[in-house]
């Protein structure tokens, strides 16, 4: 089942997630399931003139995810969906490590396949060696060191990851990336801290330095489409919410104007809990609890371990 980005399947989208849920062994609450639609369900049009998007013009197709985070059924299901649509290219935004249990079969995967992967905080982390806990951070030091020594001998693949990558999409610069980023690098960090409320306002202000015309991001793990000055895309994670879907965008092209949509497939979820929870995973159980299935009363870890 594929849930596409228009407001006429949302009721719908809404009765099918909850079923899957439940199939699967969650409860996902009313208000999680709608908000969580109510975030899928857009489609946007961006022109630069006549669309002369007519049959005998070929379109072009850019998928599009974010945040893997180790989550390899959540990726195969993704990839299996963005390569049915002929995507001419695919774009991971950061962060294919930590957190979920499969980081090393994620990084592999998206080399198999090809898809151009930019640098998230936890690439970057692991590239630099830097597996310190972070304050206010739920990511323990033991877990980052037990993934990143799975992960030995892969950082001549990582370190060459982008920051960002442009691409022209109907005429419009666009610009994809893992978060907005400081002119320079702060203390060898490259990422503005996230706003937690954002709106079109704060997103003009934190980006008014970019020269383009559109960004999808990711970081923040949650969809949201804002326009301003231009338009924010954060494509949300490909599976660390409480709903077991995959999740991404497609944006669609010609040389004149540009859409996207947003996609949620059903997936295995209940795996990936067995795979972070009843294997040697540091802090699995609490990792999957705060990042799956958003219990937000937890501890910081250093408080949990």
């Amino acid at each position: 089942m594929i849930f596409v980005g228009k407001k006429g399947i949302i009721i719908y989208c809404r009765v099918v997630l909850r079923q899957h849920c439940l199939t699967q062994g969650f409860v996902a609450p009313t208000a999680v399931c709608d908000s969580f639609c109510n975030g899928l369900c857009c489609f946007k049009t961006l022109k630069t003139g006549v669309n002369t998007t007519v049959q005998g013009v070929k379109l072009k197709k850019i998928g599009v995810i974010s945040d893997v985070h180790g989550n390899l059924p959540a990726l195969k299901r993704a990839l299996e969906y963005l390569k049915s649509t002929n995507c001419d290219e695919i774009i991971h935004t950061g962060d294919i490590v930590d957190i979920g249990a499969q980081s090393l079969e994620c990084l592999q995967m998206l080399s198999e396949n090809n898809v151009v992967c930019l640098m998230g905080n936890h690439d970057w982390d692991f590239v630099t060696g830097n597996a310190r806990h972070k304050q206010f951070s739920h990511v323990s030091t033991a877990h980052k060191q037990f993934v990143f020594a799975s992960l030995k001998g892969m950082e001549d693949v990582v370190e060459k990851f982008p920051l960002s990558v442009e691409r022209i999409c109907g005429g419009k610069k666009v610009i994809f990336e893992h978060y907005c980023r400081y002119p320079q690098p702060i203390n060898g960090y490259f990422f503005r801290p996230i706003a937690n409320n954002p709106s079109a306002e704060i997103f003009d202000e934190m980006y008014s330095d970019y020269n383009c015309d559109a960004v999808f991001f990711g970081h923040k793990h949650e969809p949201c489409d804002l326009t301003g000055k231009r338009l924010y895309v954060d494509v949300g994670s490909v599976g660390c919410h409480p709903q077991p879907v995959a999740c991404g965008i497609v944006i669609t092209y010609d040389d004149n104007s540009f859409s996207y949509s947003r996609f949620a497939l059903p997936y295995d979820l209940k795996s990936v809990e067995d795979s972070m929870t009843k294997g040697n995973l540091p802090s699995g159980r609490y990792l999957f609890d705060f990042y799956f299935l958003h219990r937000k009363d937890l501890p910081f870890c250093e408080e949990e371990e």
